[in-house]
C-alpha cells in the first residue's frame, strides 16, 4: 500500500514509487536523486508540517513538508528490512580518485577543460598526500598528490606515472561485505578495515578486480 512520505514513520524506510507534480517538481527531485525505484529512510520531521529530512545513497536531503507529501512510498515491512539490513548492498558511487603530480596543476586543467570547480581541499597526514575535491552530481571527482616521497602515491606515480588511481564505492555494512569477499577469497587491503572521520573502510587489491583498486566505504551513521 502506497502512502505519502510524510507518513513514514522515523527511521523507516520505503521505495519511492510515484510522484505527484507537475514536470518542474519532478526535475528538481530528480536533481536530488529521488525518482521512482528509489529507497529511502525517513531520519526526522519538524512539528506542525515541517521540512522532512531523508537518507538516500549515503546523503541526507531536506524536503518542504508539501513535497514530501506528494512523493509517494512503499514501506517496508519489518521482514523485509530485517532481510535487507543482513545482505551486503551497495549505496552508492562515492569517489573517482585520480593521482598526480600536482593538484593545483590537474585542477585547473579539468576546470578549462571541463569547467569542474575543485571546491574542496584537504591533506590525510596519516597518508601523506593532499586532496583536491569536486562534486560532480553525487559523486566526488578528486585529484591528489603526494607529500612525501615514501607514501603509497608517490610509489604509484614513480610506477605507473599520473592517472587513475581508485574508485570508491558506499556500503550499508563494511562487515558483511568482509565476510562475502572473504568467502570468494578476494584479497584485501589492509587485513583490517580503517577507521577514520568519514568511517570505515578497506580495498579489493587490483590483482582480484580486473586490475583496477576500490575501496569500499561505510560512512558514519
Amino acid at each position: 500500500m502506497l502512502k505519502p512520505l510524510t507518513e513514514l514513520h522515523f527511521g523507516e524506510q520505503g521505495t519511492i514509487k510515484e510522484i505527484q507534480g507537475g514536470c518542474a517538481m519532478f526535475k528538481r527531485l530528480q536533481a536530488l536523486g529521488l525518482v521512482p525505484g528509489k529507497e529511502i529512510t525517513k531520519v526526522s520531521a519538524m512539528l506542525l508540517r515541517g521540512p522532512v529530512v531523508i537518507r538516500i545513497d549515503g546523503s541526507e536531503v531536506v524536503l518542504g513538508y508539501g513535497m514530501a507529501k506528494r512523493i509517494l512510498v512503499e514501506a517496508k515491512g519489518f521482514k523485509d528490512l530485517a532481510a535487507e539490513l543482513a545482505t551486503p548492498k551497495i549505496l552508492g558511487l562515492a569517489e573517482v580518485v585520480l593521482a598526480v603530480k600536482d593538484t593545483e596543476k590537474a585542477a585547473q586543467f579539468f576546470e578549462e577543460l571541463l569547467g569542474i570547480k575543485f571546491l574542496e581541499n584537504f591533506e590525510l597526514a596519516t597518508e601523506k598526500i593532499k586532496v583536491k575535491s569536486a562534486q560532480v552530481g553525487q559523486t566526488a571527482f578528486q585529484v591528489m598528490e603526494s607529500t612525501a616521497p615514501d607514501s603509497v602515491v608517490a610509489k604509484f606515480l614513480d610506477k605507473h606515472g599520473e592517472g587513475f588511481h581508485h574508485i570508491a564505492f558506499l556500503v550499508n555494512d563494511l562487515s558483511l561485505w568482509i565476510k562475502k569477499l572473504q568467502e570468494k577469497g578476494i584479497k584485501l587491503v589492509p587485513a583490517e578495515p580503517v577507521v577514520s572521520e568519514r568511517g570505515r573502510y578497506i580495498f579489493i587489491h587490483p590483482s582480484d578486480a580486473l586490475g583496477v583498486l576500490i575501496e569500499l566505504i561505510e560512512p558514519n551513521k
